[in-house]
């Protein structure tokens, strides 16, 4: 059998019906004897079978050629096919490029227009970005400041201040806020509202700080004009409304004349509204004087615990009217003499527990505890009251805020007590928190330095 060698059928039936019939007339012309047709078939044989062989080789080779070509054709195929993905590839991302490119251009552009300065630095401080807010706020133009420091407009605050916010921003790595006075370059100091966040990477440095800041000068000066305008009102209340306390006072005990029944129960209604006007207006004093910074703290040597009983003396009528069950427990830990402003310590505990009471249910029960933690001393007041209603509970300390389950009970309230305890508290160097839940009870904690308060210089206090 001829190996077909993958020949097309017609080529190989064609060279085997010639070699067979090449090879039968062969042997034909032998047994005939006659030689002259025998050598003539043999050569004729010979020729076609080495045809054949070279026909084959052609074949093989062409074969070989075309699978290459099919190769070359296939891979040329999946080549032109990968490359037209790239190409799709690129030009999506070319459109995703494109389209990131405005983005950044539209953040650029919001970045660049802001009302705000916004200052980008390296992370030794060095500016490499700012907007244009920043030249019109400093008065310096984008060429003097790019390369400067912060300071070319900064340095009116302490050293202290400068040394906290870079080791709040640099080594801390967190971010800062605060308040800072700037000088323009015409001289004009101006207070700005500052934040600076660090631009951290995947290792943890630092690549560049980010920080904004917006004038609020005017704002500031607004606040004060505000408060220095409640203090003079409240002033000027405070003479009258203890002028008409003491007349209502003396009508009441009868100095001008016994009253019958029912002038007694106005001349009561109108005392007790005088009174809330005397504590409105105190609480407005109290508050003024906090805000204008210029709290005198003056801590001395303090009988804590004597204050405490004072006040619950105080309290101890208003107690039992309610019939509360109330209970005091002092730890033995506690010292005989801590340095405390015992007027401004005392407004605090007061103001707590007098809410205690007053936002308890009568038949309730109202414990105030006092004790140590590791350095600090520490007030608890807990009750089953009212409580305060979670929505209400982040704006506890705001001025005038009350609770809108309390606000339906007692309209009396200022809204003003927990947010002069707080600023006392934090004024002194002390921390107040709470536990509440709506008709269950609240629980505040106040924490103070078991070595006392610092002292702080000023020129007011409260409640002179």
């Amino acid at each position: 059998m001829l190996d077909k060698k993958n020949l097309p059928k017609i080529i190989y039936s064609t060279f085997t019906v010639l070699i067979l019939s090449q090879i039968l007339m062969s042997i034909y012309a032998i047994i005939s004897l006659i030689p002259v047709l025998a050598v003539v078939h043999i050569l004729t044989l010979s020729f076609t079978v080495l045809l054949y062989y070279f026909f084959l080789q052609f074949y093989e080779n062409l074969d070989q050629n075309t699978k290459l070509t099919e190769k070359q054709n296939k891979e040329l195929t999946e080549t032109k096919d990968k490359l037209t993905k790239l190409l799709i590839e690129l030009e999506e991302e070319k459109q995703t490029t494109e389209k990131q490119k405005n983005e950044l251009l539209k953040l650029e552009l919001a970045i660049e227009n802001a009302s705000d300065p916004i200052v980008i630095t390296d992370p030794e401080a060095k500016i490499i970005y700012v907007n244009k807010a920043v030249e019109l706020i400093t008065g310096y133009a984008r060429n003097e400041l790019i390369g400067a420091k912060p300071s070319l407009w900064g340095r009116q605050m302490s050293k202290e201040f400068y040394e906290n916010l870079w080791y709040t921003i640099k080594t801390k790595k967190n971010n800062f806020h605060g308040l800072i006075s700037n000088k323009k370059r015409d001289g004009t100091v101006y207070i700005a509202d500052v934040n600076i966040s660090p631009v951290i990477n995947n290792e943890g440095e630092v690549l560049y700080f980010v920080g904004i800041e917006r004038d609020v000068t005017q704002m500031k000066e607004t606040d004060r004009m505000k408060t220095e305008f409640i203090s003079l009102a409240s002033h000027q209340l405070r003479t009258p409304l203890s002028t008409i306390k003491w007349y209502l006072e003396m009508l009441m005990d009868g100095d001008a004349g016994k009253m019958n029944k029912e002038q007694h129960e106005f001349i009561t209604y109108i005392n007790k509204a005088n009174e809330r006007m005397i504590e409105l207006v105190n609480s407005l004093l109290n508050v003024s004087k906090i805000e204008s910074g210029k709290l005198a703290i003056d801590p001395a040597p303090t009988d804590i615990v004597g204050v405490i009983d004072e006040i619950v003396t105080e309290m101890e009528r208003r107690i039992k009217e309610k019939k509360l069950n109330f209970t005091l427990n002092i730890s033995k830990e506690v010292p005989n003499s801590i340095d405390l402003d015992q007027k401004l310590v005392r407004q605090v505990i007061a103001n707590i527990l007098t809410n205690s009471v007053k936002y308890t249910p009568d038949f309730g029960s109202v414990n105030l505890d006092l004790y140590t933690d590791k350095d600090q001393l520490v007030f608890k007041v807990t009750d089953n009251g009212y409580g305060i209603p979670a929505k209400d509970q982040q704006k506890i300390y705001t001025k005038f805020h009350r609770g809108e389950n309390i606000a339906k009970l007692d309209n009396d309230g200022t809204g003003l007590g927990l947010y002069l305890v707080r600023s006392i508290v934090e004024a002194s160097g002390g921390k107040i928190w709470f536990e509440s839940e709506e008709n269950k009870g609240t629980t505040f904690w106040v924490s103070l330095p078991l070595a006392g308060v610092t002292a702080k210089k000023g020129i007011v206090s409260l409640d002179s």
